[in-house]
């Protein structure tokens, strides 16, 4: 995402300037391009491991409003 972001140069102007409002560095890609690039697989098992806990799934149905398909104990929620 963050390479597709800086093909267009529109796009690239979007996100320098969102870097110097956000930071104050217009250049802030690099340093945020340096953290995605310093993360390794297993970082990412690591993570997944603290927080994606086996055994504790959650199913997400989006049904239109109305149509009576929800599951057995499925919690509606309405948003604004």
């Amino acid at each position: 995402d963050m390479l597709t972001q800086l093909e267009r140069p529109w796009d690239r102007a979007d996100v320098l300037s969102e870097c110097f409002r956000a930071t104050g560095d217009a250049n802030c890609v690099a340093a945020e391009w340096a953290r995605y690039d310093a993360v390794t697989g297993e970082d990412v098992v690591r993570v997944v491991n603290q927080y994606l806990v086996k055994g504790q799934k959650q199913t997400l149905s989006v049904i239109p409003r109305g149509d009576g398909g929800a599951m057995d104990g499925a919690v509606t929620v309405e948003l604004p």
